[in-house]
């Protein structure tokens, strides 16, 4: 997993972490360029747009016999936890998997009045929710 993904993150220059640690693979992207060209450029995009993501991966997973746990926050920061399909583990705690380089550690990860979508144990990108209260998952 690690060579398709560093190969597919380094040709978009993404700032992203990678780690793989036993039975999860992480990605912390801490700088998307496809999001991140729209925003310096203020260049008008769909409400959703990180949902496109979900929309390609969740298929590649899916037949690879994983499951997803994601969450973005809308600003070109994201994070992405691969697990085979049989392991029931959820997903992380902030810090637990890639320590100091996990996105959600960062100054910019839940602005005020920002909206995160959030993805459990899916390949499904109809199957989106936000983090509620108490760890639950609820709708933007």
């Amino acid at each position: 997993m690690k060579e398709y993904w560093a190969h597919a993150l380094a040709e978009e220059a993404a700032g992203y972490t990678f780690t793989e640690k036993p039975g999860v693979v992480r990605i912390d992207m801490h700088e998307c360029p496809s999001r991140g060209f729209l925003l310096r450029n203020g260049l008008q995009f769909y409400h959703d747009y990180c949902d496109h993501c979900m929309g390609w991966i969740g298929p590649v997973m899916k037949k690879a016999g994983f499951v997803i746990h994601h969450e973005h926050n809308h600003c070109g920061q994201c994070w992405w936890e691969f697990r085979r399909k049989d392991d029931p583990c959820g997903s992380s705690a902030c810090g637990e998997i890639s320590g100091t380089s996990d996105v959600r550690n960062g100054s910019g990860w839940n602005p005020t009045g920002s909206c995160l979508d959030c993805y459990r144990r899916t390949t499904d990108p109809d199957e989106k929710g936000s983090p509620g209260p108490a760890g639950g998952i609820e709708k933007c």
